[in-house]
């Protein structure tokens, strides 16, 4: 693993370790709502994707923008445009 490689790889851990800590996500869920078996696990190995850490990165992206009432409005153009 080069040095650009282990920072990636330092840093994505910390990310994870993070956002399983912080939401009470467990990795057993994360890795069921990824759709990938054991992505945490090859996370800490240091054996995964790109792609993979795409994903990971867009659910936990949804996953805070949804708990942060971040949602999309829909239906009722008057009721969009009035303040809440």
């Amino acid at each position: 693993m080069s040095k650009e490689e282990g920072r990636h790889h330092y840093a994505l851990t910390s990310v994870l370790d993070a956002f399983t800590d912080t939401t009470g996500v467990s990795a057993k869920r994360l890795d069921k709502k990824l759709g990938l078996p054991n992505f945490v696990s090859h996370v800490h190995d240091g054996d995964v994707t790109s792609k993979e850490i795409k994903a990971a990165f867009k659910f936990m992206g949804r996953y805070f923008s949804n708990d942060l009432g971040g949602r999309r409005r829909r239906g009722n153009p008057a009721a969009k445009a009035a303040p809440r």
